[in-house]
């Protein structure tokens, strides 16, 4: 009877060790996910201050982009279009003190697409959503999106899947140094 009591003891604390380690499980995985949402949201809406917001649906590019701030450096590259060699696409780099946009603005039949490519900001100057600009501990980001999902760099962290990412960029003290957004044109 006494090795019985022993057995089912036993069997108990097992069980209740497997019941724990799964909602551990569960908790690191939710945990996780709940991480990698943020640094999906953070990858597609947190850049570049909300002087770019609203690119998509100008008319005039190079106004607009003129009106985010005083433009250093400017470019345009005309790209031929494959399915239509008589239309150019157009390729602008606009270089202000501490970001550099680079926009695709595509000419279709009916209408112009504008779609931004890369945005890379080295100065605190530029709001980041979240407080997550220039300046920032890697500590805080690690704290908000996890660690890097790309292996890479130990300088560089990177979160995105490949066809989006953005990648922070630190210093010897683990201090963000650059911030570099990037969209694949689709």
């Amino acid at each position: 009877m006494g090795n019985m009591k022993k057995q089912i003891s036993i069997f108990v604390c097992v069980l209740l060790l497997c019941v724990a380690s799964q909602i551990y499980a569960d908790e690191i995985a939710a945990t996780e996910s709940l991480l990698r949402n943020r640094a999906y949201d953070f990858m597609n809406q947190g850049w570049g201050g909300e002087a770019i917001q609203g690119y998509a649906t100008t008319r005039d590019v190079k106004g607009f982009f003129h009106r985010v701030g005083k433009v250093t450096k400017e470019s345009v590259r005309l790209i031929k279009r494959i399915d239509n060699p008589s239309v150019n696409d157009e390729f602008y780099s606009f270089q202000y003190d501490g970001m550099i946009a680079s926009v695709y603005l595509a000419h279709f039949e009916h209408e112009d697409k504008v779609m931004l490519v890369d945005v890379v900001i080295t100065s605190p100057d530029w709001p980041v959503k979240k407080g997550l600009g220039i300046g920032t501990a890697r500590q805080k980001i690690e704290t908000l999106f996890g660690k890097s999902m790309v292996v890479g760099h130990d300088r560089e962290w990177t979160y995105g899947d490949g066809s989006g990412d953005v990648t922070y960029t630190f210093d010897k003290n683990d201090k963000c140094i650059s911030i570099h957004w990037h969209d694949d044109l689709d």
